[in-house]
């Protein structure tokens, strides 16, 4: 099982165990990524769910192994699920972790999108290859951009794309994107797993 941390170490509760959890024929190590799973379905967002591993340069010997959450063809990114920190309107990732994802996007050259916590109707964050965009600073091997997967136009489906922005501002969440939950995230977060339930 995958644990995450929540208290101070060496407390009796400083792990709290993810809940494996079946969904479209995945076993997934926590019921947040089958959340993110269920959110995709309702966008029509094609995924795979652990589909590659990676060796990854430049990172210690024995923390080099890398698995992303998902692979999310249409768009060409992979995507990591992480929960929330204590501040949910920052985004928030350790820094080992932060480095694997940047190790990702540069190696094989696709994006890295960071979903923190449950599915929101807001934008996230993901760490981008300079080589995929033209003339820009190639003394900078990344940059941050910030995507709204639940963005009305669905430019997944038209585009291979989600609606993106460069603005550089910070690695905050835009709460301020509609009234209504998107349908999606109203799937996502009412979705029972229990005893074989569909969401």
């Amino acid at each position: 099982m995958h644990s995450l941390p929540r208290t101070a170490p060496g407390s009796p509760t400083s792990q709290i165990q993810a809940i494996e959890t079946l969904y479209a024929g995945c076993r997934f190590r926590s019921r947040l990524e089958a959340r993110w799973a269920v959110f995709f379905d309702a966008l029509e967002i094609a995924w795979d769910y652990e589909p590659e591993g990676f060796r990854l340069p430049n990172l210690p010997a024995g923390d080099d192994c890398y698995l992303p959450d998902f692979w999310l063809p249409q768009v060409e990114m992979y995507a990591e699920v992480k929960p929330s920190g204590k501040d949910k309107s920052i985004v928030t990732i350790k820094p080992q972790e932060m480095a694997k994802v940047i190790a990702l996007a540069m190696v094989t050259e696709a994006p890295v999108l960071i979903l923190d916590g449950m599915p929101r109707d807001t934008n996230y964050w993901a760490v981008v290859p300079n080589s995929l965009f033209d003339g820009l600073d190639r003394d900078v091997a990344w940059m941050w951009v910030d995507y709204m997967p639940a963005y009305p136009g669905a430019y997944h489906l038209t585009d291979g794309r989600f609606y993106a922005s460069t603005s550089g501002r910070e690695l905050a969440h835009d709460w301020d994107i509609g009234d209504d939950a998107h349908p999606a995230v109203i799937a996502a977060l009412s979705a029972r797993f229990e005893h074989g339930e569909r969401p």
